[in-house]
């Protein structure tokens, strides 16, 4: 089962259309939205290249937050990246004391 609003809030930080992210993975994007509301499952492939699209695993961030576990520093820089945080934003969030 996908959980709609942790993909719909990653699929909004990367600045992607639906219609993009469908025409990469090979659907329609009235598919991708059948998807994202559970309404039918995503296949392997698909789960795979969105993952890759969207450049994060999002299980991991989603054990990570809900573990409070650590994040590597690729990973800190890659979510930077992504939200555009500037040097004082990514230390206040990542590395608060």
């Amino acid at each position: 089962m996908t959980d709609t609003k942790a993909l719909r809030d990653r699929i909004l930080l990367s600045g992607l259309k639906y219609k993009a992210i469908a025409e990469q993975i090979g659907i329609t994007p009235y598919t991708l939205q059948l998807k994202i509301e559970n309404d039918t499952e995503f296949k392997v492939s698909e789960v795979d290249k969105l993952s890759s699209l969207l450049d994060l695993s999002l299980y991991t961030l989603q054990l990570k937050i809900e573990n409070d576990t650590e994040f590597k520093v690729s990973e800190v820089d890659k979510l930077s990246s992504l939200l555009d945080l500037s040097l004082q934003e990514k230390d206040q969030i990542f590395f608060a004391k």
